[in-house]
């Protein structure tokens, strides 16, 4: 007879433990052992299960204070400079010295651990009676499995539009059963194709599921919709684009005008901009900003500050700039900090809500999609009311053709940035990247420490980061990306 199964902490799974030097073991860890058919008996319990997909997007990997992507997608790019008066964390990355020991392992491990927690779900959902509250439980595990192998997709597999041979290249393996070790599993035979084909089928099935509204920090309609315009994008599929950035822009969430942009970063307002939000407390004990900075003294002492040539392309009438950055000294050298994360007035420094995903970045994906599909007109005119929003004084452009494009592709970068967007814009285009050597760490661009210049060709196989070592070394049948 069949083992009954057990459920895990909070409907999982698996939690990352013994983590010293090189070794991360995949640990499981019962809840109380309570068997599943106990925990999913009814509406409570999956109520609990739900809440636990919520938890996990806090860890590193997602949010947390070391790990996340609102540092990691940028410290790849060129919007931040490292800075020799920090803790020297993350160097490695930021030079680009990657390889199968030195990856993005907290998300590979912690995206299957949240698509684990999703297919507990899924495969209990028969427990409680069809209606309102079951479809939303399916919708919200059928959006977070999307979300997890999306997140997979874009870090460890090429991106579709990023050269000709992307859609056929390898894809990722689809965790869509309950399978917390990752034991036996494998990606051969796989495409990014089939992969992106995967998380569109995730997403679309989870619309039809999910309520409109949910409470404060849990997916909606809404954000699903979102989550297909990203995916869409990626994929190239510029109408799809428009038609689900369309209907993520009718839900509750709206854009920040200008006044309210300072505030998105304070959490003054959880009724804007972010149509993916992770809800954290000090209580909590997670410092999203400290892998950007920590306040020593009263000061802010940074790990990356932002590029002076960068800080350049934020015009006077800019209201962004105040949420942004901030100047100010440490240790009598004045430095541009990241003030995006520096937190909520009255808590813990640099604690705020995580922001995974906010409705102006699928206005951007619109704007952009409409200027690749040849209609200019429409393209301008996402684009001249989103930038109403963005600077005082503000005068419609008259931008077409590549002029238009690079005016949106600035506006996603200005909008978008110390957000963890950047890495992917430059790697789904093909732009490669370049940092001169020249520029350093302090505000006016000088400064005494000077790193070597990197160059990224886009065909550079580091685009796509490597499967963790200690992934392959638990399971063999895993097959490592191409260059490692």
């Amino acid at each position: 007879m069949e083992m009954k199964r057990i459920a895990f902490f909070a409907v999982c799974l698996f939690s990352l433990a013994s983590i010293s030097g090189c070794q991360k073991q995949l640990d499981l860890k019962p809840h109380e052992g309570l068997p599943e058919e106990q925990l999913f008996k009814d509406v409570r319990g999956f109520e609990y299960a739900v809440r636990s997909l919520y938890t996990g997007m806090k860890n590193n990997g997602f949010a947390g204070q070391d790990n996340g992507i609102p540092l990691m997608g940028d410290l790849l790019s060129d919007n931040l400079m490292f800075n020799p008066a920090g803790r020297q964390s993350k160097s490695d990355f930021f030079k680009w010295q990657l390889s199968s020991l030195i990856s993005y392992d907290m998300n590979y491990y912690y995206c299957y651990r949240l698509a684990s927690r999703a297919n507990v779900i899924l495969r209990n959902i028969d427990r409680i009676p069809a209606g309102e509250d079951r479809d939303n439980f399916e919708g919200q595990a059928l959006a977070m499995r999307g979300l997890a192998h999306l997140e997979l997709l874009r870090w460890f597999a090429k991106i579709p539009t990023q050269s000709s041979d992307a859609p056929s290249s390898l894809g990722i393996y689809y965790q869509d059963e309950f399978n917390p070790a990752l034991k036996e599993v494998h990606r051969a035979g796989t495409t990014v194709s089939s992969s992106y084909q995967r998380v569109v089928a995730d997403l679309l099935a989870a619309a039809d599921k999910i309520a409109e509204s949910n409470p404060d920090g849990y997916l909606t309609k809404q954000s699903v919709y979102a989550l297909l315009t990203r995916a869409y994008l990626y994929m190239g599929d510029y109408a799809k684009v428009v038609e689900f950035a369309d209907k993520a822009e009718a839900g509750a969430v709206k854009m920040a005008k200008k006044d309210q942009v300072k505030g998105v970063w304070v959490d003054a307002n959880r009724k804007v901009s972010a149509v993916i939000r992770i809800l954290i407390q000090s209580k909590d004990r997670i410092a999203i900003g400290n892998p950007y900075s920590q306040s020593v003294k009263g000061k802010i002492k940074s790990e990356f500050v932002c590029r002076k040539s960068f800080r350049d392309l934020f015009q006077a009438t800019d209201v962004r700039a105040a949420a942004s950055f901030v100047e100010s000294p440490f240790n009598e050298k004045m430095y541009i900090h990241v003030a995006k994360y520096l937190g909520r007035a009255g808590e813990n420094a640099n604690v705020s809500d995580y922001k995974y995903m906010r409705i102006e970045e699928v206005i951007l994906s619109k704007a952009e999609a409409y200027a690749r599909l040849g209609q200019d007109a429409q393209a301008l005119n996402v684009l001249n009311t989103f930038r109403a929003e963005r600077y005082e004084g503000f005068t419609p452009g008259s931008e077409s053709g590549q002029a238009l494009l690079d005016a949106i592709l600035l506006e996603r970068r200005l909008e978008l940035a110390f957000e963890g967007d950047r890495f992917f814009t430059l790697k789904r285009l093909g732009l490669g990247l370049e940092r001169d050597g020249v520029e350093r760490e302090l505000a006016d661009g000088t400064g005494s420490f000077q790193l070597a210049a990197v160059s990224v060709p886009a065909t550079d196989h580091r685009w796509v980061l490597a499967i963790p070592q200690d992934a392959i070394n638990l399971n063999k049948s895993m097959e490592q990306n191409p260059g490692y």
